[in-house]
């Protein structure tokens, strides 16, 4: 069996410390260039972006959507 390295580029290029999802197909991603990302699955389950979040100064390790969806809670360190 082979596998393929599969890179993920949505920080910038920077590592993602945190992912989490919702109950309506939404995610979030969070890292090392300081901002959150929202997501979501297109109809032909391509990966498309919702909004960011750039206002934080130091990397987000954090992330969780609430039980009943937004809001979504942060945190870093």
């Amino acid at each position: 069996m082979k596998a393929k390295l599969l890179e993920v580029y949505w920080h910038e290029k920077q590592p993602i410390y945190a992912l989490c999802s919702d109950s309506v197909f939404r995610f979030a991603s969070a890292g090392a260039d300081n901002s959150i990302r929202v997501w979501t699955f297109s109809d032909s389950y391509q990966i498309v972006h919702l909004s960011s979040l750039h206002k934080h100064t130091k990397a987000v390790n954090s992330i969780s959507f609430h039980p009943k969806g937004f809001p979504l809670v942060f945190a870093n360190l």
